[in-house]
């Protein structure tokens, strides 16, 4: 896993998880809406082909299913990175989540912190490769 690539995509990986989160909700909203107001329960055909709306609903349960795969798949990334920030010293924490998460240039990384931009920028190269060497099961 190439941690400066995944802590650079951090915040796209919560943006998917909002849009996945709202396409979901959609999804189970038509969901309910299939079959019309006046449908009772009592089956009205005897064949055994699949009407239109069944063949929806089968669609919809299977995007659905796509989608929760894909939302646990990026809610553990997250929880990862996150995980692997914590191990880092205050400092480097710092620097790593104002760098990456919060999007800041190095130089203004530096001024805020009162230090050289040489300083910041060793400390993010020695945070990557502490957390490259951190062994992900």
């Amino acid at each position: 896993m190439d941690i400066k690539k995944e802590l650079s995509n951090y915040n796209t990986y919560k943006a998917k998880i909002i849009m996945l989160e709202l396409k979901r909700n959609e999804l189970y909203d038509i969901y309910l809406t299939l079959g019309g107001g006046g449908y009772d329960g009592v089956p009205t055909k005897t064949t055994f082909k699949q009407s239109k709306i069944e063949k929806q609903a089968v669609k919809i349960v299977e995007e659905r299913d796509k989608i929760e795969k894909d939302l646990r798949e990026y809610e553990r990334k997250i929880k990862l990175l996150d995980s692997l920030i914590r191990v880092l010293d205050e400092n480097k924490r710092i620097i790593v989540t104002e760098r990456f998460i919060n999007g800041k240039k190095i130089v203004d990384i530096a001024v805020g912190m009162r230090k050289d931009v040489t300083t910041i920028a060793k400390a993010i190269e020695k945070s990557i490769i502490m957390l490259n060497s951190i062994k992900i099961p």
